[in-house]
C-alpha cells in the first residue's frame, strides 16, 4: 500500500496514508507473504506484526491467509528494487519450475527410486572409515545422517510453500533475497547474486561427479577386460558411447525405470556380493589381518587383529597411520555418500504430489542408512585400512566378483545420466525448451464432423401442386397480410414445429377468400 505523496521506492516508509502502511523490510518476499506489516492510524500507535517469510505451521499460514484476505498482503507478487509491486518475473530459477507445468508428472515412487538409486553407495563407506578411523568415522556418519535427513525435510517444506522455486540456485537466491529485505538492502541484487553463485557451484559439482563416474566406468571396463590393449582414454570413449543413448532421457519422470533397473537392482546385487565375499574369505582370520590405525599412527580399535608371531609382517605391510589430510579426505567422502541431497529441489519440482516428499525421505533414508552402517562396519572390520574405494579390488577374483563388476558397469550408466540431468534440465528450461515435448504423446485430433450439404430450398412455383390446396393457399394469403418483421417463419406453426392457432383464419371471411381465389 503506497502512501499518497510517497516517493518511488518507499512503500509508505515513515509516512501514513489512509491509516495503513507497509514497511519495505521483508516485504513482498516471493511466493507467500510479506514478513513485516505495520498497522495504525493517524496519531495512533502502530503495532508491528512480524509474519514469517516461510510459514512453518498452520497458525502461521492462517495469519498470512487472514492478512491476505484483508488486503494487507498481496500474495504471489514481489517488490522490485524500487519498491513497486510487480508480478514475479525473477530469473533466479527457471520459470518452468512453477506449479502446474508439464514437469509435475512424476509419481512418488518414481522420485523415491531416483533419490535412493543415486544417493545410496553403501560399499563406499568402508573406504571412508579407512581414512577417518572408527571414532571419527562413526561420528561423521551419525552427523551426516541426521543433518541431511532434517535438511531434506526442510527443503521439501520450503519447496511446498514456494512452488515456483524449482532448483537449488533458485532456493539460494530466495534465501538471500529474504535476508537482504530484512536489512533494507536490494532483494533482487542479492537474489541474482545468490542464484548465480549457487548455479556455478552446482554445475561444477555435478560436472566433476560425472567425471568421477566416467573414471569408475573405465576402471570397471579395465577390470573386466584386463587383457585388452585399450588404454584408459580409449575406455573413456567407450564409456561415453555406451552412456549416450541413456542420456536422452529428459526428466526424472522418464528416468524412473532406469533408476529401478540400472540403479536399484544393481545395488541389491552388489550388496549381496559384498557380504558373500566377506563371509567367504573372512579376512580377519588372515595372516596378517586387517589393521585399524588411528590418527597420526596411534592404533585405533586394538591395532592389528593378527597373531603375535605375525606382528612384524603386519606392521611392515599396513598403512603407517593417518594424518589430518586423510581425515579431511574421509569427511569429504562421507559428504559425497549423501550426494543425492544436491538435487532435492529439482526432484520435488517434478512431483505430481509435492506434499508426499516426507514419504520419499523416509523411504530413502530408511533403506540407505541401515545399509551404510551394515556395509561400513562389516567392510571396515574385514579389510581395515586396506579398504579400497572400489571395494571389488579387495575381493578375490572369482565369478561373483566378476559378476559384481559387470553389474557396476550397468549402474555407472545411471550415475552418469543423473549427473548430466541436473545440468541439462536447467539449461533447457532457461532456454525456454520444454523437456517433456519429445516424450509426450501427440494430442488427439479434434473429431471431424462431416456435414452433408442440404439442397437449397426453393419457394413453390405458382404451378406447384402444393399451392393448389386450400390450406396452402390460405396460409399464403395470411402471410401476405401479416407483417414479416421479427418473424422467423411465414407461418407460426412452421417455426414451432406444430399447429398454432392464431386469429388470422378467423379474420378472413369466406367472401374475401372466394374473391381472392377467383382473382
Amino acid at each position: 500500500c503506497k502512501s499518497p505523496g510517497a516517493e518511488r521506492g518507499h512503500l509508505g516508509r515513515g509516512q501514513r496514508g489512509g491509516g495503513w502502511r507497509m514497511a519495505t523490510s521483508d516485504a513482498y518476499v516471493r511466493g507467500t507473504a510479506v514478513a513485516s506489516v505495520t498497522v495504525g492510524g493517524d496519531g495512533a500507535p502502530e503495532p508491528q506484526h512480524n509474519l514469517p517469510a516461510i510459514s512453518r505451521g498452520p497458525s502461521d499460514l492462517g495469519a498470512v491467509s487472514g492478512a491476505a484476505k484483508n488486503g494487507l498482503i498481496p500474495l504471489n507478487v514481489e517488490a522490485s528494487d524500487a519498491g513497486v509491486a510487480r508480478h514475479d518475473k525473477s530469473s533466479s530459477s527457471p520459470r518452468a519450475a512453477a506449479s502446474g507445468t508439464p514437469l509435475r508428472r512424476a509419481p512418488t515412487w518414481a522420485i523415491t527410486a531416483n533419490s535412493l538409486a543415486f544417493m545410496c553407495v553403501p560399499r563406499a563407506i568402508p573406504a571412508c572409515f579407512a581414512q577417518t578411523g572408527w571414532t571419527v568415522g562413526m561420528l561423521a556418519l551419525v552427523y551426516s545422517s541426521v543433518v541431511t535427513y532434517d535438511t531434506g525435510l526442510v527443503l521439501g517444506e520450503v519447496c511446498r510453500l514456494r512452488p515456483k522455486i524449482g532448483s537449488y540456485p533458485g532456493l539460494c537466491g530466495e534465501a538471500l533475497a529474504a535476508c537482504a529485505a530484512r536489512r533494507g538492502w536490494s532483494p533482487q541484487a542479492w537474489r541474482d547474486a545468490g542464484a548465480g553463485c549457487c548455479l556455478v557451484l552446482q554445475f561444477a559439482t555435478y560436472y566433476l561427479t560425472t567425471v568421477a563416474e566416467l573414471i569408475y566406468f573405465e576402471q570397471f571396463f579395465g577390470q573386466l577386460f584386463d587383457q585388452s590393449r585399450l588404454c584408459q582414454w580409449q575406455w573413456l570413449l567407450v564409456a561415453a558411447a555406451v552412456s549416450l543413448p541413456v542420456l536422452q532421457l529428459p526428466t526424472y519422470h522418464e528416468t524412473r525405470w532406469a533408476a529401478a533397473l540400472l540403479g536399484l537392482l544393481p545395488l541389491a546385487i552388489n550388496v549381496a556380493v559384498m557380504f558373500y565375499e566377506v563371509l567367504l574369505v573372512r579376512p580377519w582370520r588372515c595372516q596378517p589381518g586387517p589393521r585399524y590405525d588411528g590418527l597420526l599412527g596411534v592404533a585405533d580399535g586394538g591395532g592389528a587383529l593378527s597373531g603375535g608371531g605375525e606382528e612384524a609382517l603386519s606392521n611392515a605391510t599396513s598403512p603407517q597411520g593417518r594424518d589430518l589430510n586423510d581425515v579431511f579426505l574421509g569427511l569429504s567422502a562421507f559428504a559425497y555418500a549423501f550426494g543425492g541431497h544436491g538435487f532435492y529441489p529439482e526432484e520435488i519440482r517434478e512431483m505430481s504430489t509435492p506434499s508426499a516428499w516426507p514419504s520419499v525421505m523416509n523411504w530413502t533414508y530408511g533403506v540407505a542408512i541401515p545399509l551404510y552402517w551394515a556395509c561400513g562396519i562389516v567392510g571396515y572390520y574385514a579389510y581395515g585400512d586396506f579398504s579400497w574405494s572400489n571395494i571389488n579390488l579387495n575381493f578375490p577374483r572369482n565369478a561373483a566378483n566378476t559378476a559384481s563388476i559387470g553389474v557396476q558397469v550397468v549402474q555407472e550408466v545411471y550415475f552418469i545420466l543423473v549427473g548430466n540431468l541436473v545440468m541439462m534440465l536447467d539449461i533447457e528450461m532457461r532456454l525456454g525448451i520444454d523437456p517433456t515435448v519429445c516424450c509426450s504423446a501427440p494430442p488427439d485430433p479434434p473429431p471431424r464432423h462431416e456435414s452433408r450439404p442440404t439442397p437449397p430450398t426453393q419457394p413453390p412455383t405458382p404451378h406447384s401442386p402444393a399451392t393448389h390446396t386450400p390450406t396452402a393457399r390460405l396460409r399464403s394469403i395470411a402471410s401476405e397480410d401479416e407483417p414479416s418483421a421479427g418473424r422467423s417463419a411465414p407461418w407460426p406453426e412452421a417455426a414451432a414445429g406444430g399447429r398454432a392457432h392464431t386469429g388470422a383464419e378467423e379474420e378472413i371471411s369466406s367472401r374475401e377468400i372466394s374473391s381472392r381465389a377467383a382473382r
